[in-house]
């Protein structure tokens, strides 16, 4: 087994000579190509022999993402070692120890339960707009006197690693913990949606907040924020609540800003996000 190679958002830079350049656009101009990523997506398809972009995108994904001992694709994940696991890989061993093995996305290489969490905020983010608070927006509705629920959607153990202090008590009515379960929360006859349904019912005055965990990043705030985003997006399709927002980078990014905010850390008094950002 090997441990996946973390994914970069650093795009790919290519230097060219004069030369080279001007044989490029000369071929862009025969072919008629109206920008330089659709030519260079042509050339690349007819060098490697592929009918379209996306059956070539598909190749790369397939070669790419191939464990380096049984040259198979990965299709799981071991959260708890950060390992991408083949078929062959011992993903017993990993269950054995009570690990949290998950599908392996290969679109996003993340991990899933039931549903790419990054696929469905792609998805959903093409017809639904949650509007994306950053933590100082949502730390200033948590210290405002305005009627909010906020729909804490981290999973059990992300819980109880930190959640706001006691000092928003004032807003405890409206704070709920749904540890997140994508397709409880689409399933309408499921107990849990109908609790949320029951809250956006009662408090349609409300601002609805969602906050997920997120992924840490180093040395600055988490950026993403897919899981509360997709349960905004249910919130406004589904329970037709109109004023929803999500905490752009999620308890991650506003754990970042405000550090000492956390009400219950582990017994040695901090948690694992503090640990990756070497705090305290």
């Amino acid at each position: 087994m090997r441990r996946m190679k973390e994914s970069s958002d650093k795009r790919t830079s290519i230097a060219i000579d004069s030369e080279t350049k001007d044989i490029f656009d000369w071929s862009m101009q025969k072919k008629g190509s109206k920008n330089v990523t659709e030519h260079m997506h042509l050339l690349l398809q007819n060098n490697h022999e592929c009918a379209s972009w996306e059956d070539l995108l598909k190749k790369v994904r397939y070669e790419k993402l191939i464990c380096e001992i049984h040259n198979l694709p990965y299709t799981a994940i071991c959260v708890d070692c950060d390992l991408a696991l083949c078929p062959k890989c011992n993903i017993k061993s990993h269950l054995d120890m009570k690990h949290d093995v998950q599908n392996f996305c290969r679109i996003h290489q993340v991990g899933y339960h039931t549903a790419c969490l990054m696929c469905e905020y792609d998805r959903w983010k093409e017809v639904i707009d949650v509007d994306e608070i950053t933590p100082e927006e949502f730390k200033d509705r948590l210290d405002s006197d305005k009627e909010i629920a906020v729909f804490d959607v981290r999973s059990d153990k992300e819980w109880i690693e930190g959640h706001l202090p006691m000092e928003y008590n004032k807003h405890r009515e409206y704070l709920h913990h749904f540890p997140y379960h994508y397709f409880d929360l689409r399933d309408t006859t499921h107990e849990q949606f109908q609790q949320i349904r029951t809250i956006v019912e009662e408090h349609q005055g409300s601002s609805f907040i969602t906050i997920s965990q997120s992924k840490p990043e180093r040395d600055s705030p988490a950026k993403h924020c897919a899981r509360s985003y997709v349960v905004g997006a249910i919130l406004k399709s589904l329970l037709a609540a109109t004023d929803v927002s999500c905490v752009k980078g999620g308890w991650a990014a506003f754990h970042y800003l405000y550090p000492n905010i956390v009400e219950e850390h582990k017994s040695n008094g901090k948690c694992r996000i503090c640990d990756f950002y070497h705090r305290p």
